[in-house]
């Protein structure tokens, strides 16, 4: 079965990624699994939040977006479901995560500087907007992007929490 709701799961330059002051740099660098190759996120020079995002029809319950992440010239990433003050951070070099809001986070040290990153929140019924950022600081705030400055991501998955362990689905 599908449990994966997002699409275009390793193609971030896609049209089904909604980008706010980034842009994607395909095929940046290989995935940790030699097979595949990784997306970088480049901020744009614009001053606010640097995203990507995709909205998913939901029922209610629990979900958890999770992705694999790696440093680039940015070492912080941040995911959130609900597009609000929920925001938690993965540290991509010291393997920490934290944040706001009620969410729970998650991060595990994957091979050759590539992280797993989960983030996992309650979400009524309606539309869970879907956000994977970068950040110059855990304080996730608006900030002047430099567009030498990125980090790389791969295999985002959104589906219910209790299938959180299965294996990466690709979509």
């Amino acid at each position: 079965r599908r449990v994966n709701l997002l699409t275009k799961t390793e193609q971030f330059d896609d049209a089904a990624w909604t980008k706010t002051n980034v842009t994607v740099t395909p095929n940046a660098t290989t995935a940790r699994d030699g097979t595949l190759t990784a997306d970088k996120l480049v901020e744009a020079s614009a001053t606010g939040l640097h995203f990507v995002r995709q909205d998913i029809a939901v029922i209610a319950g629990d979900y958890s977006i999770v992705f694999e992440a790696k440093a680039a010239e940015r070492s912080i990433v941040w995911a959130t479901i609900d597009g609000g003050s929920n925001i938690r951070w993965f540290d991509l070099v010291n393997g920490t995560t934290g944040g706001d809001g009620g969410y729970t986070a998650a991060i595990r040290p994957l091979t050759d500087g590539w992280y797993l990153c989960t983030c996992t929140a309650t979400r009524a019924a309606g539309t869970a907007p879907c956000f994977i950022g970068v950040s110059d600081t855990t304080t996730i705030g608006n900030y002047a992007g430099d567009p030498s400055k990125g980090v790389f991501i791969n295999c985002a998955s959104f589906l219910p929490a209790a299938d959180a362990h299965l294996p990466y689905q690709r979509v």
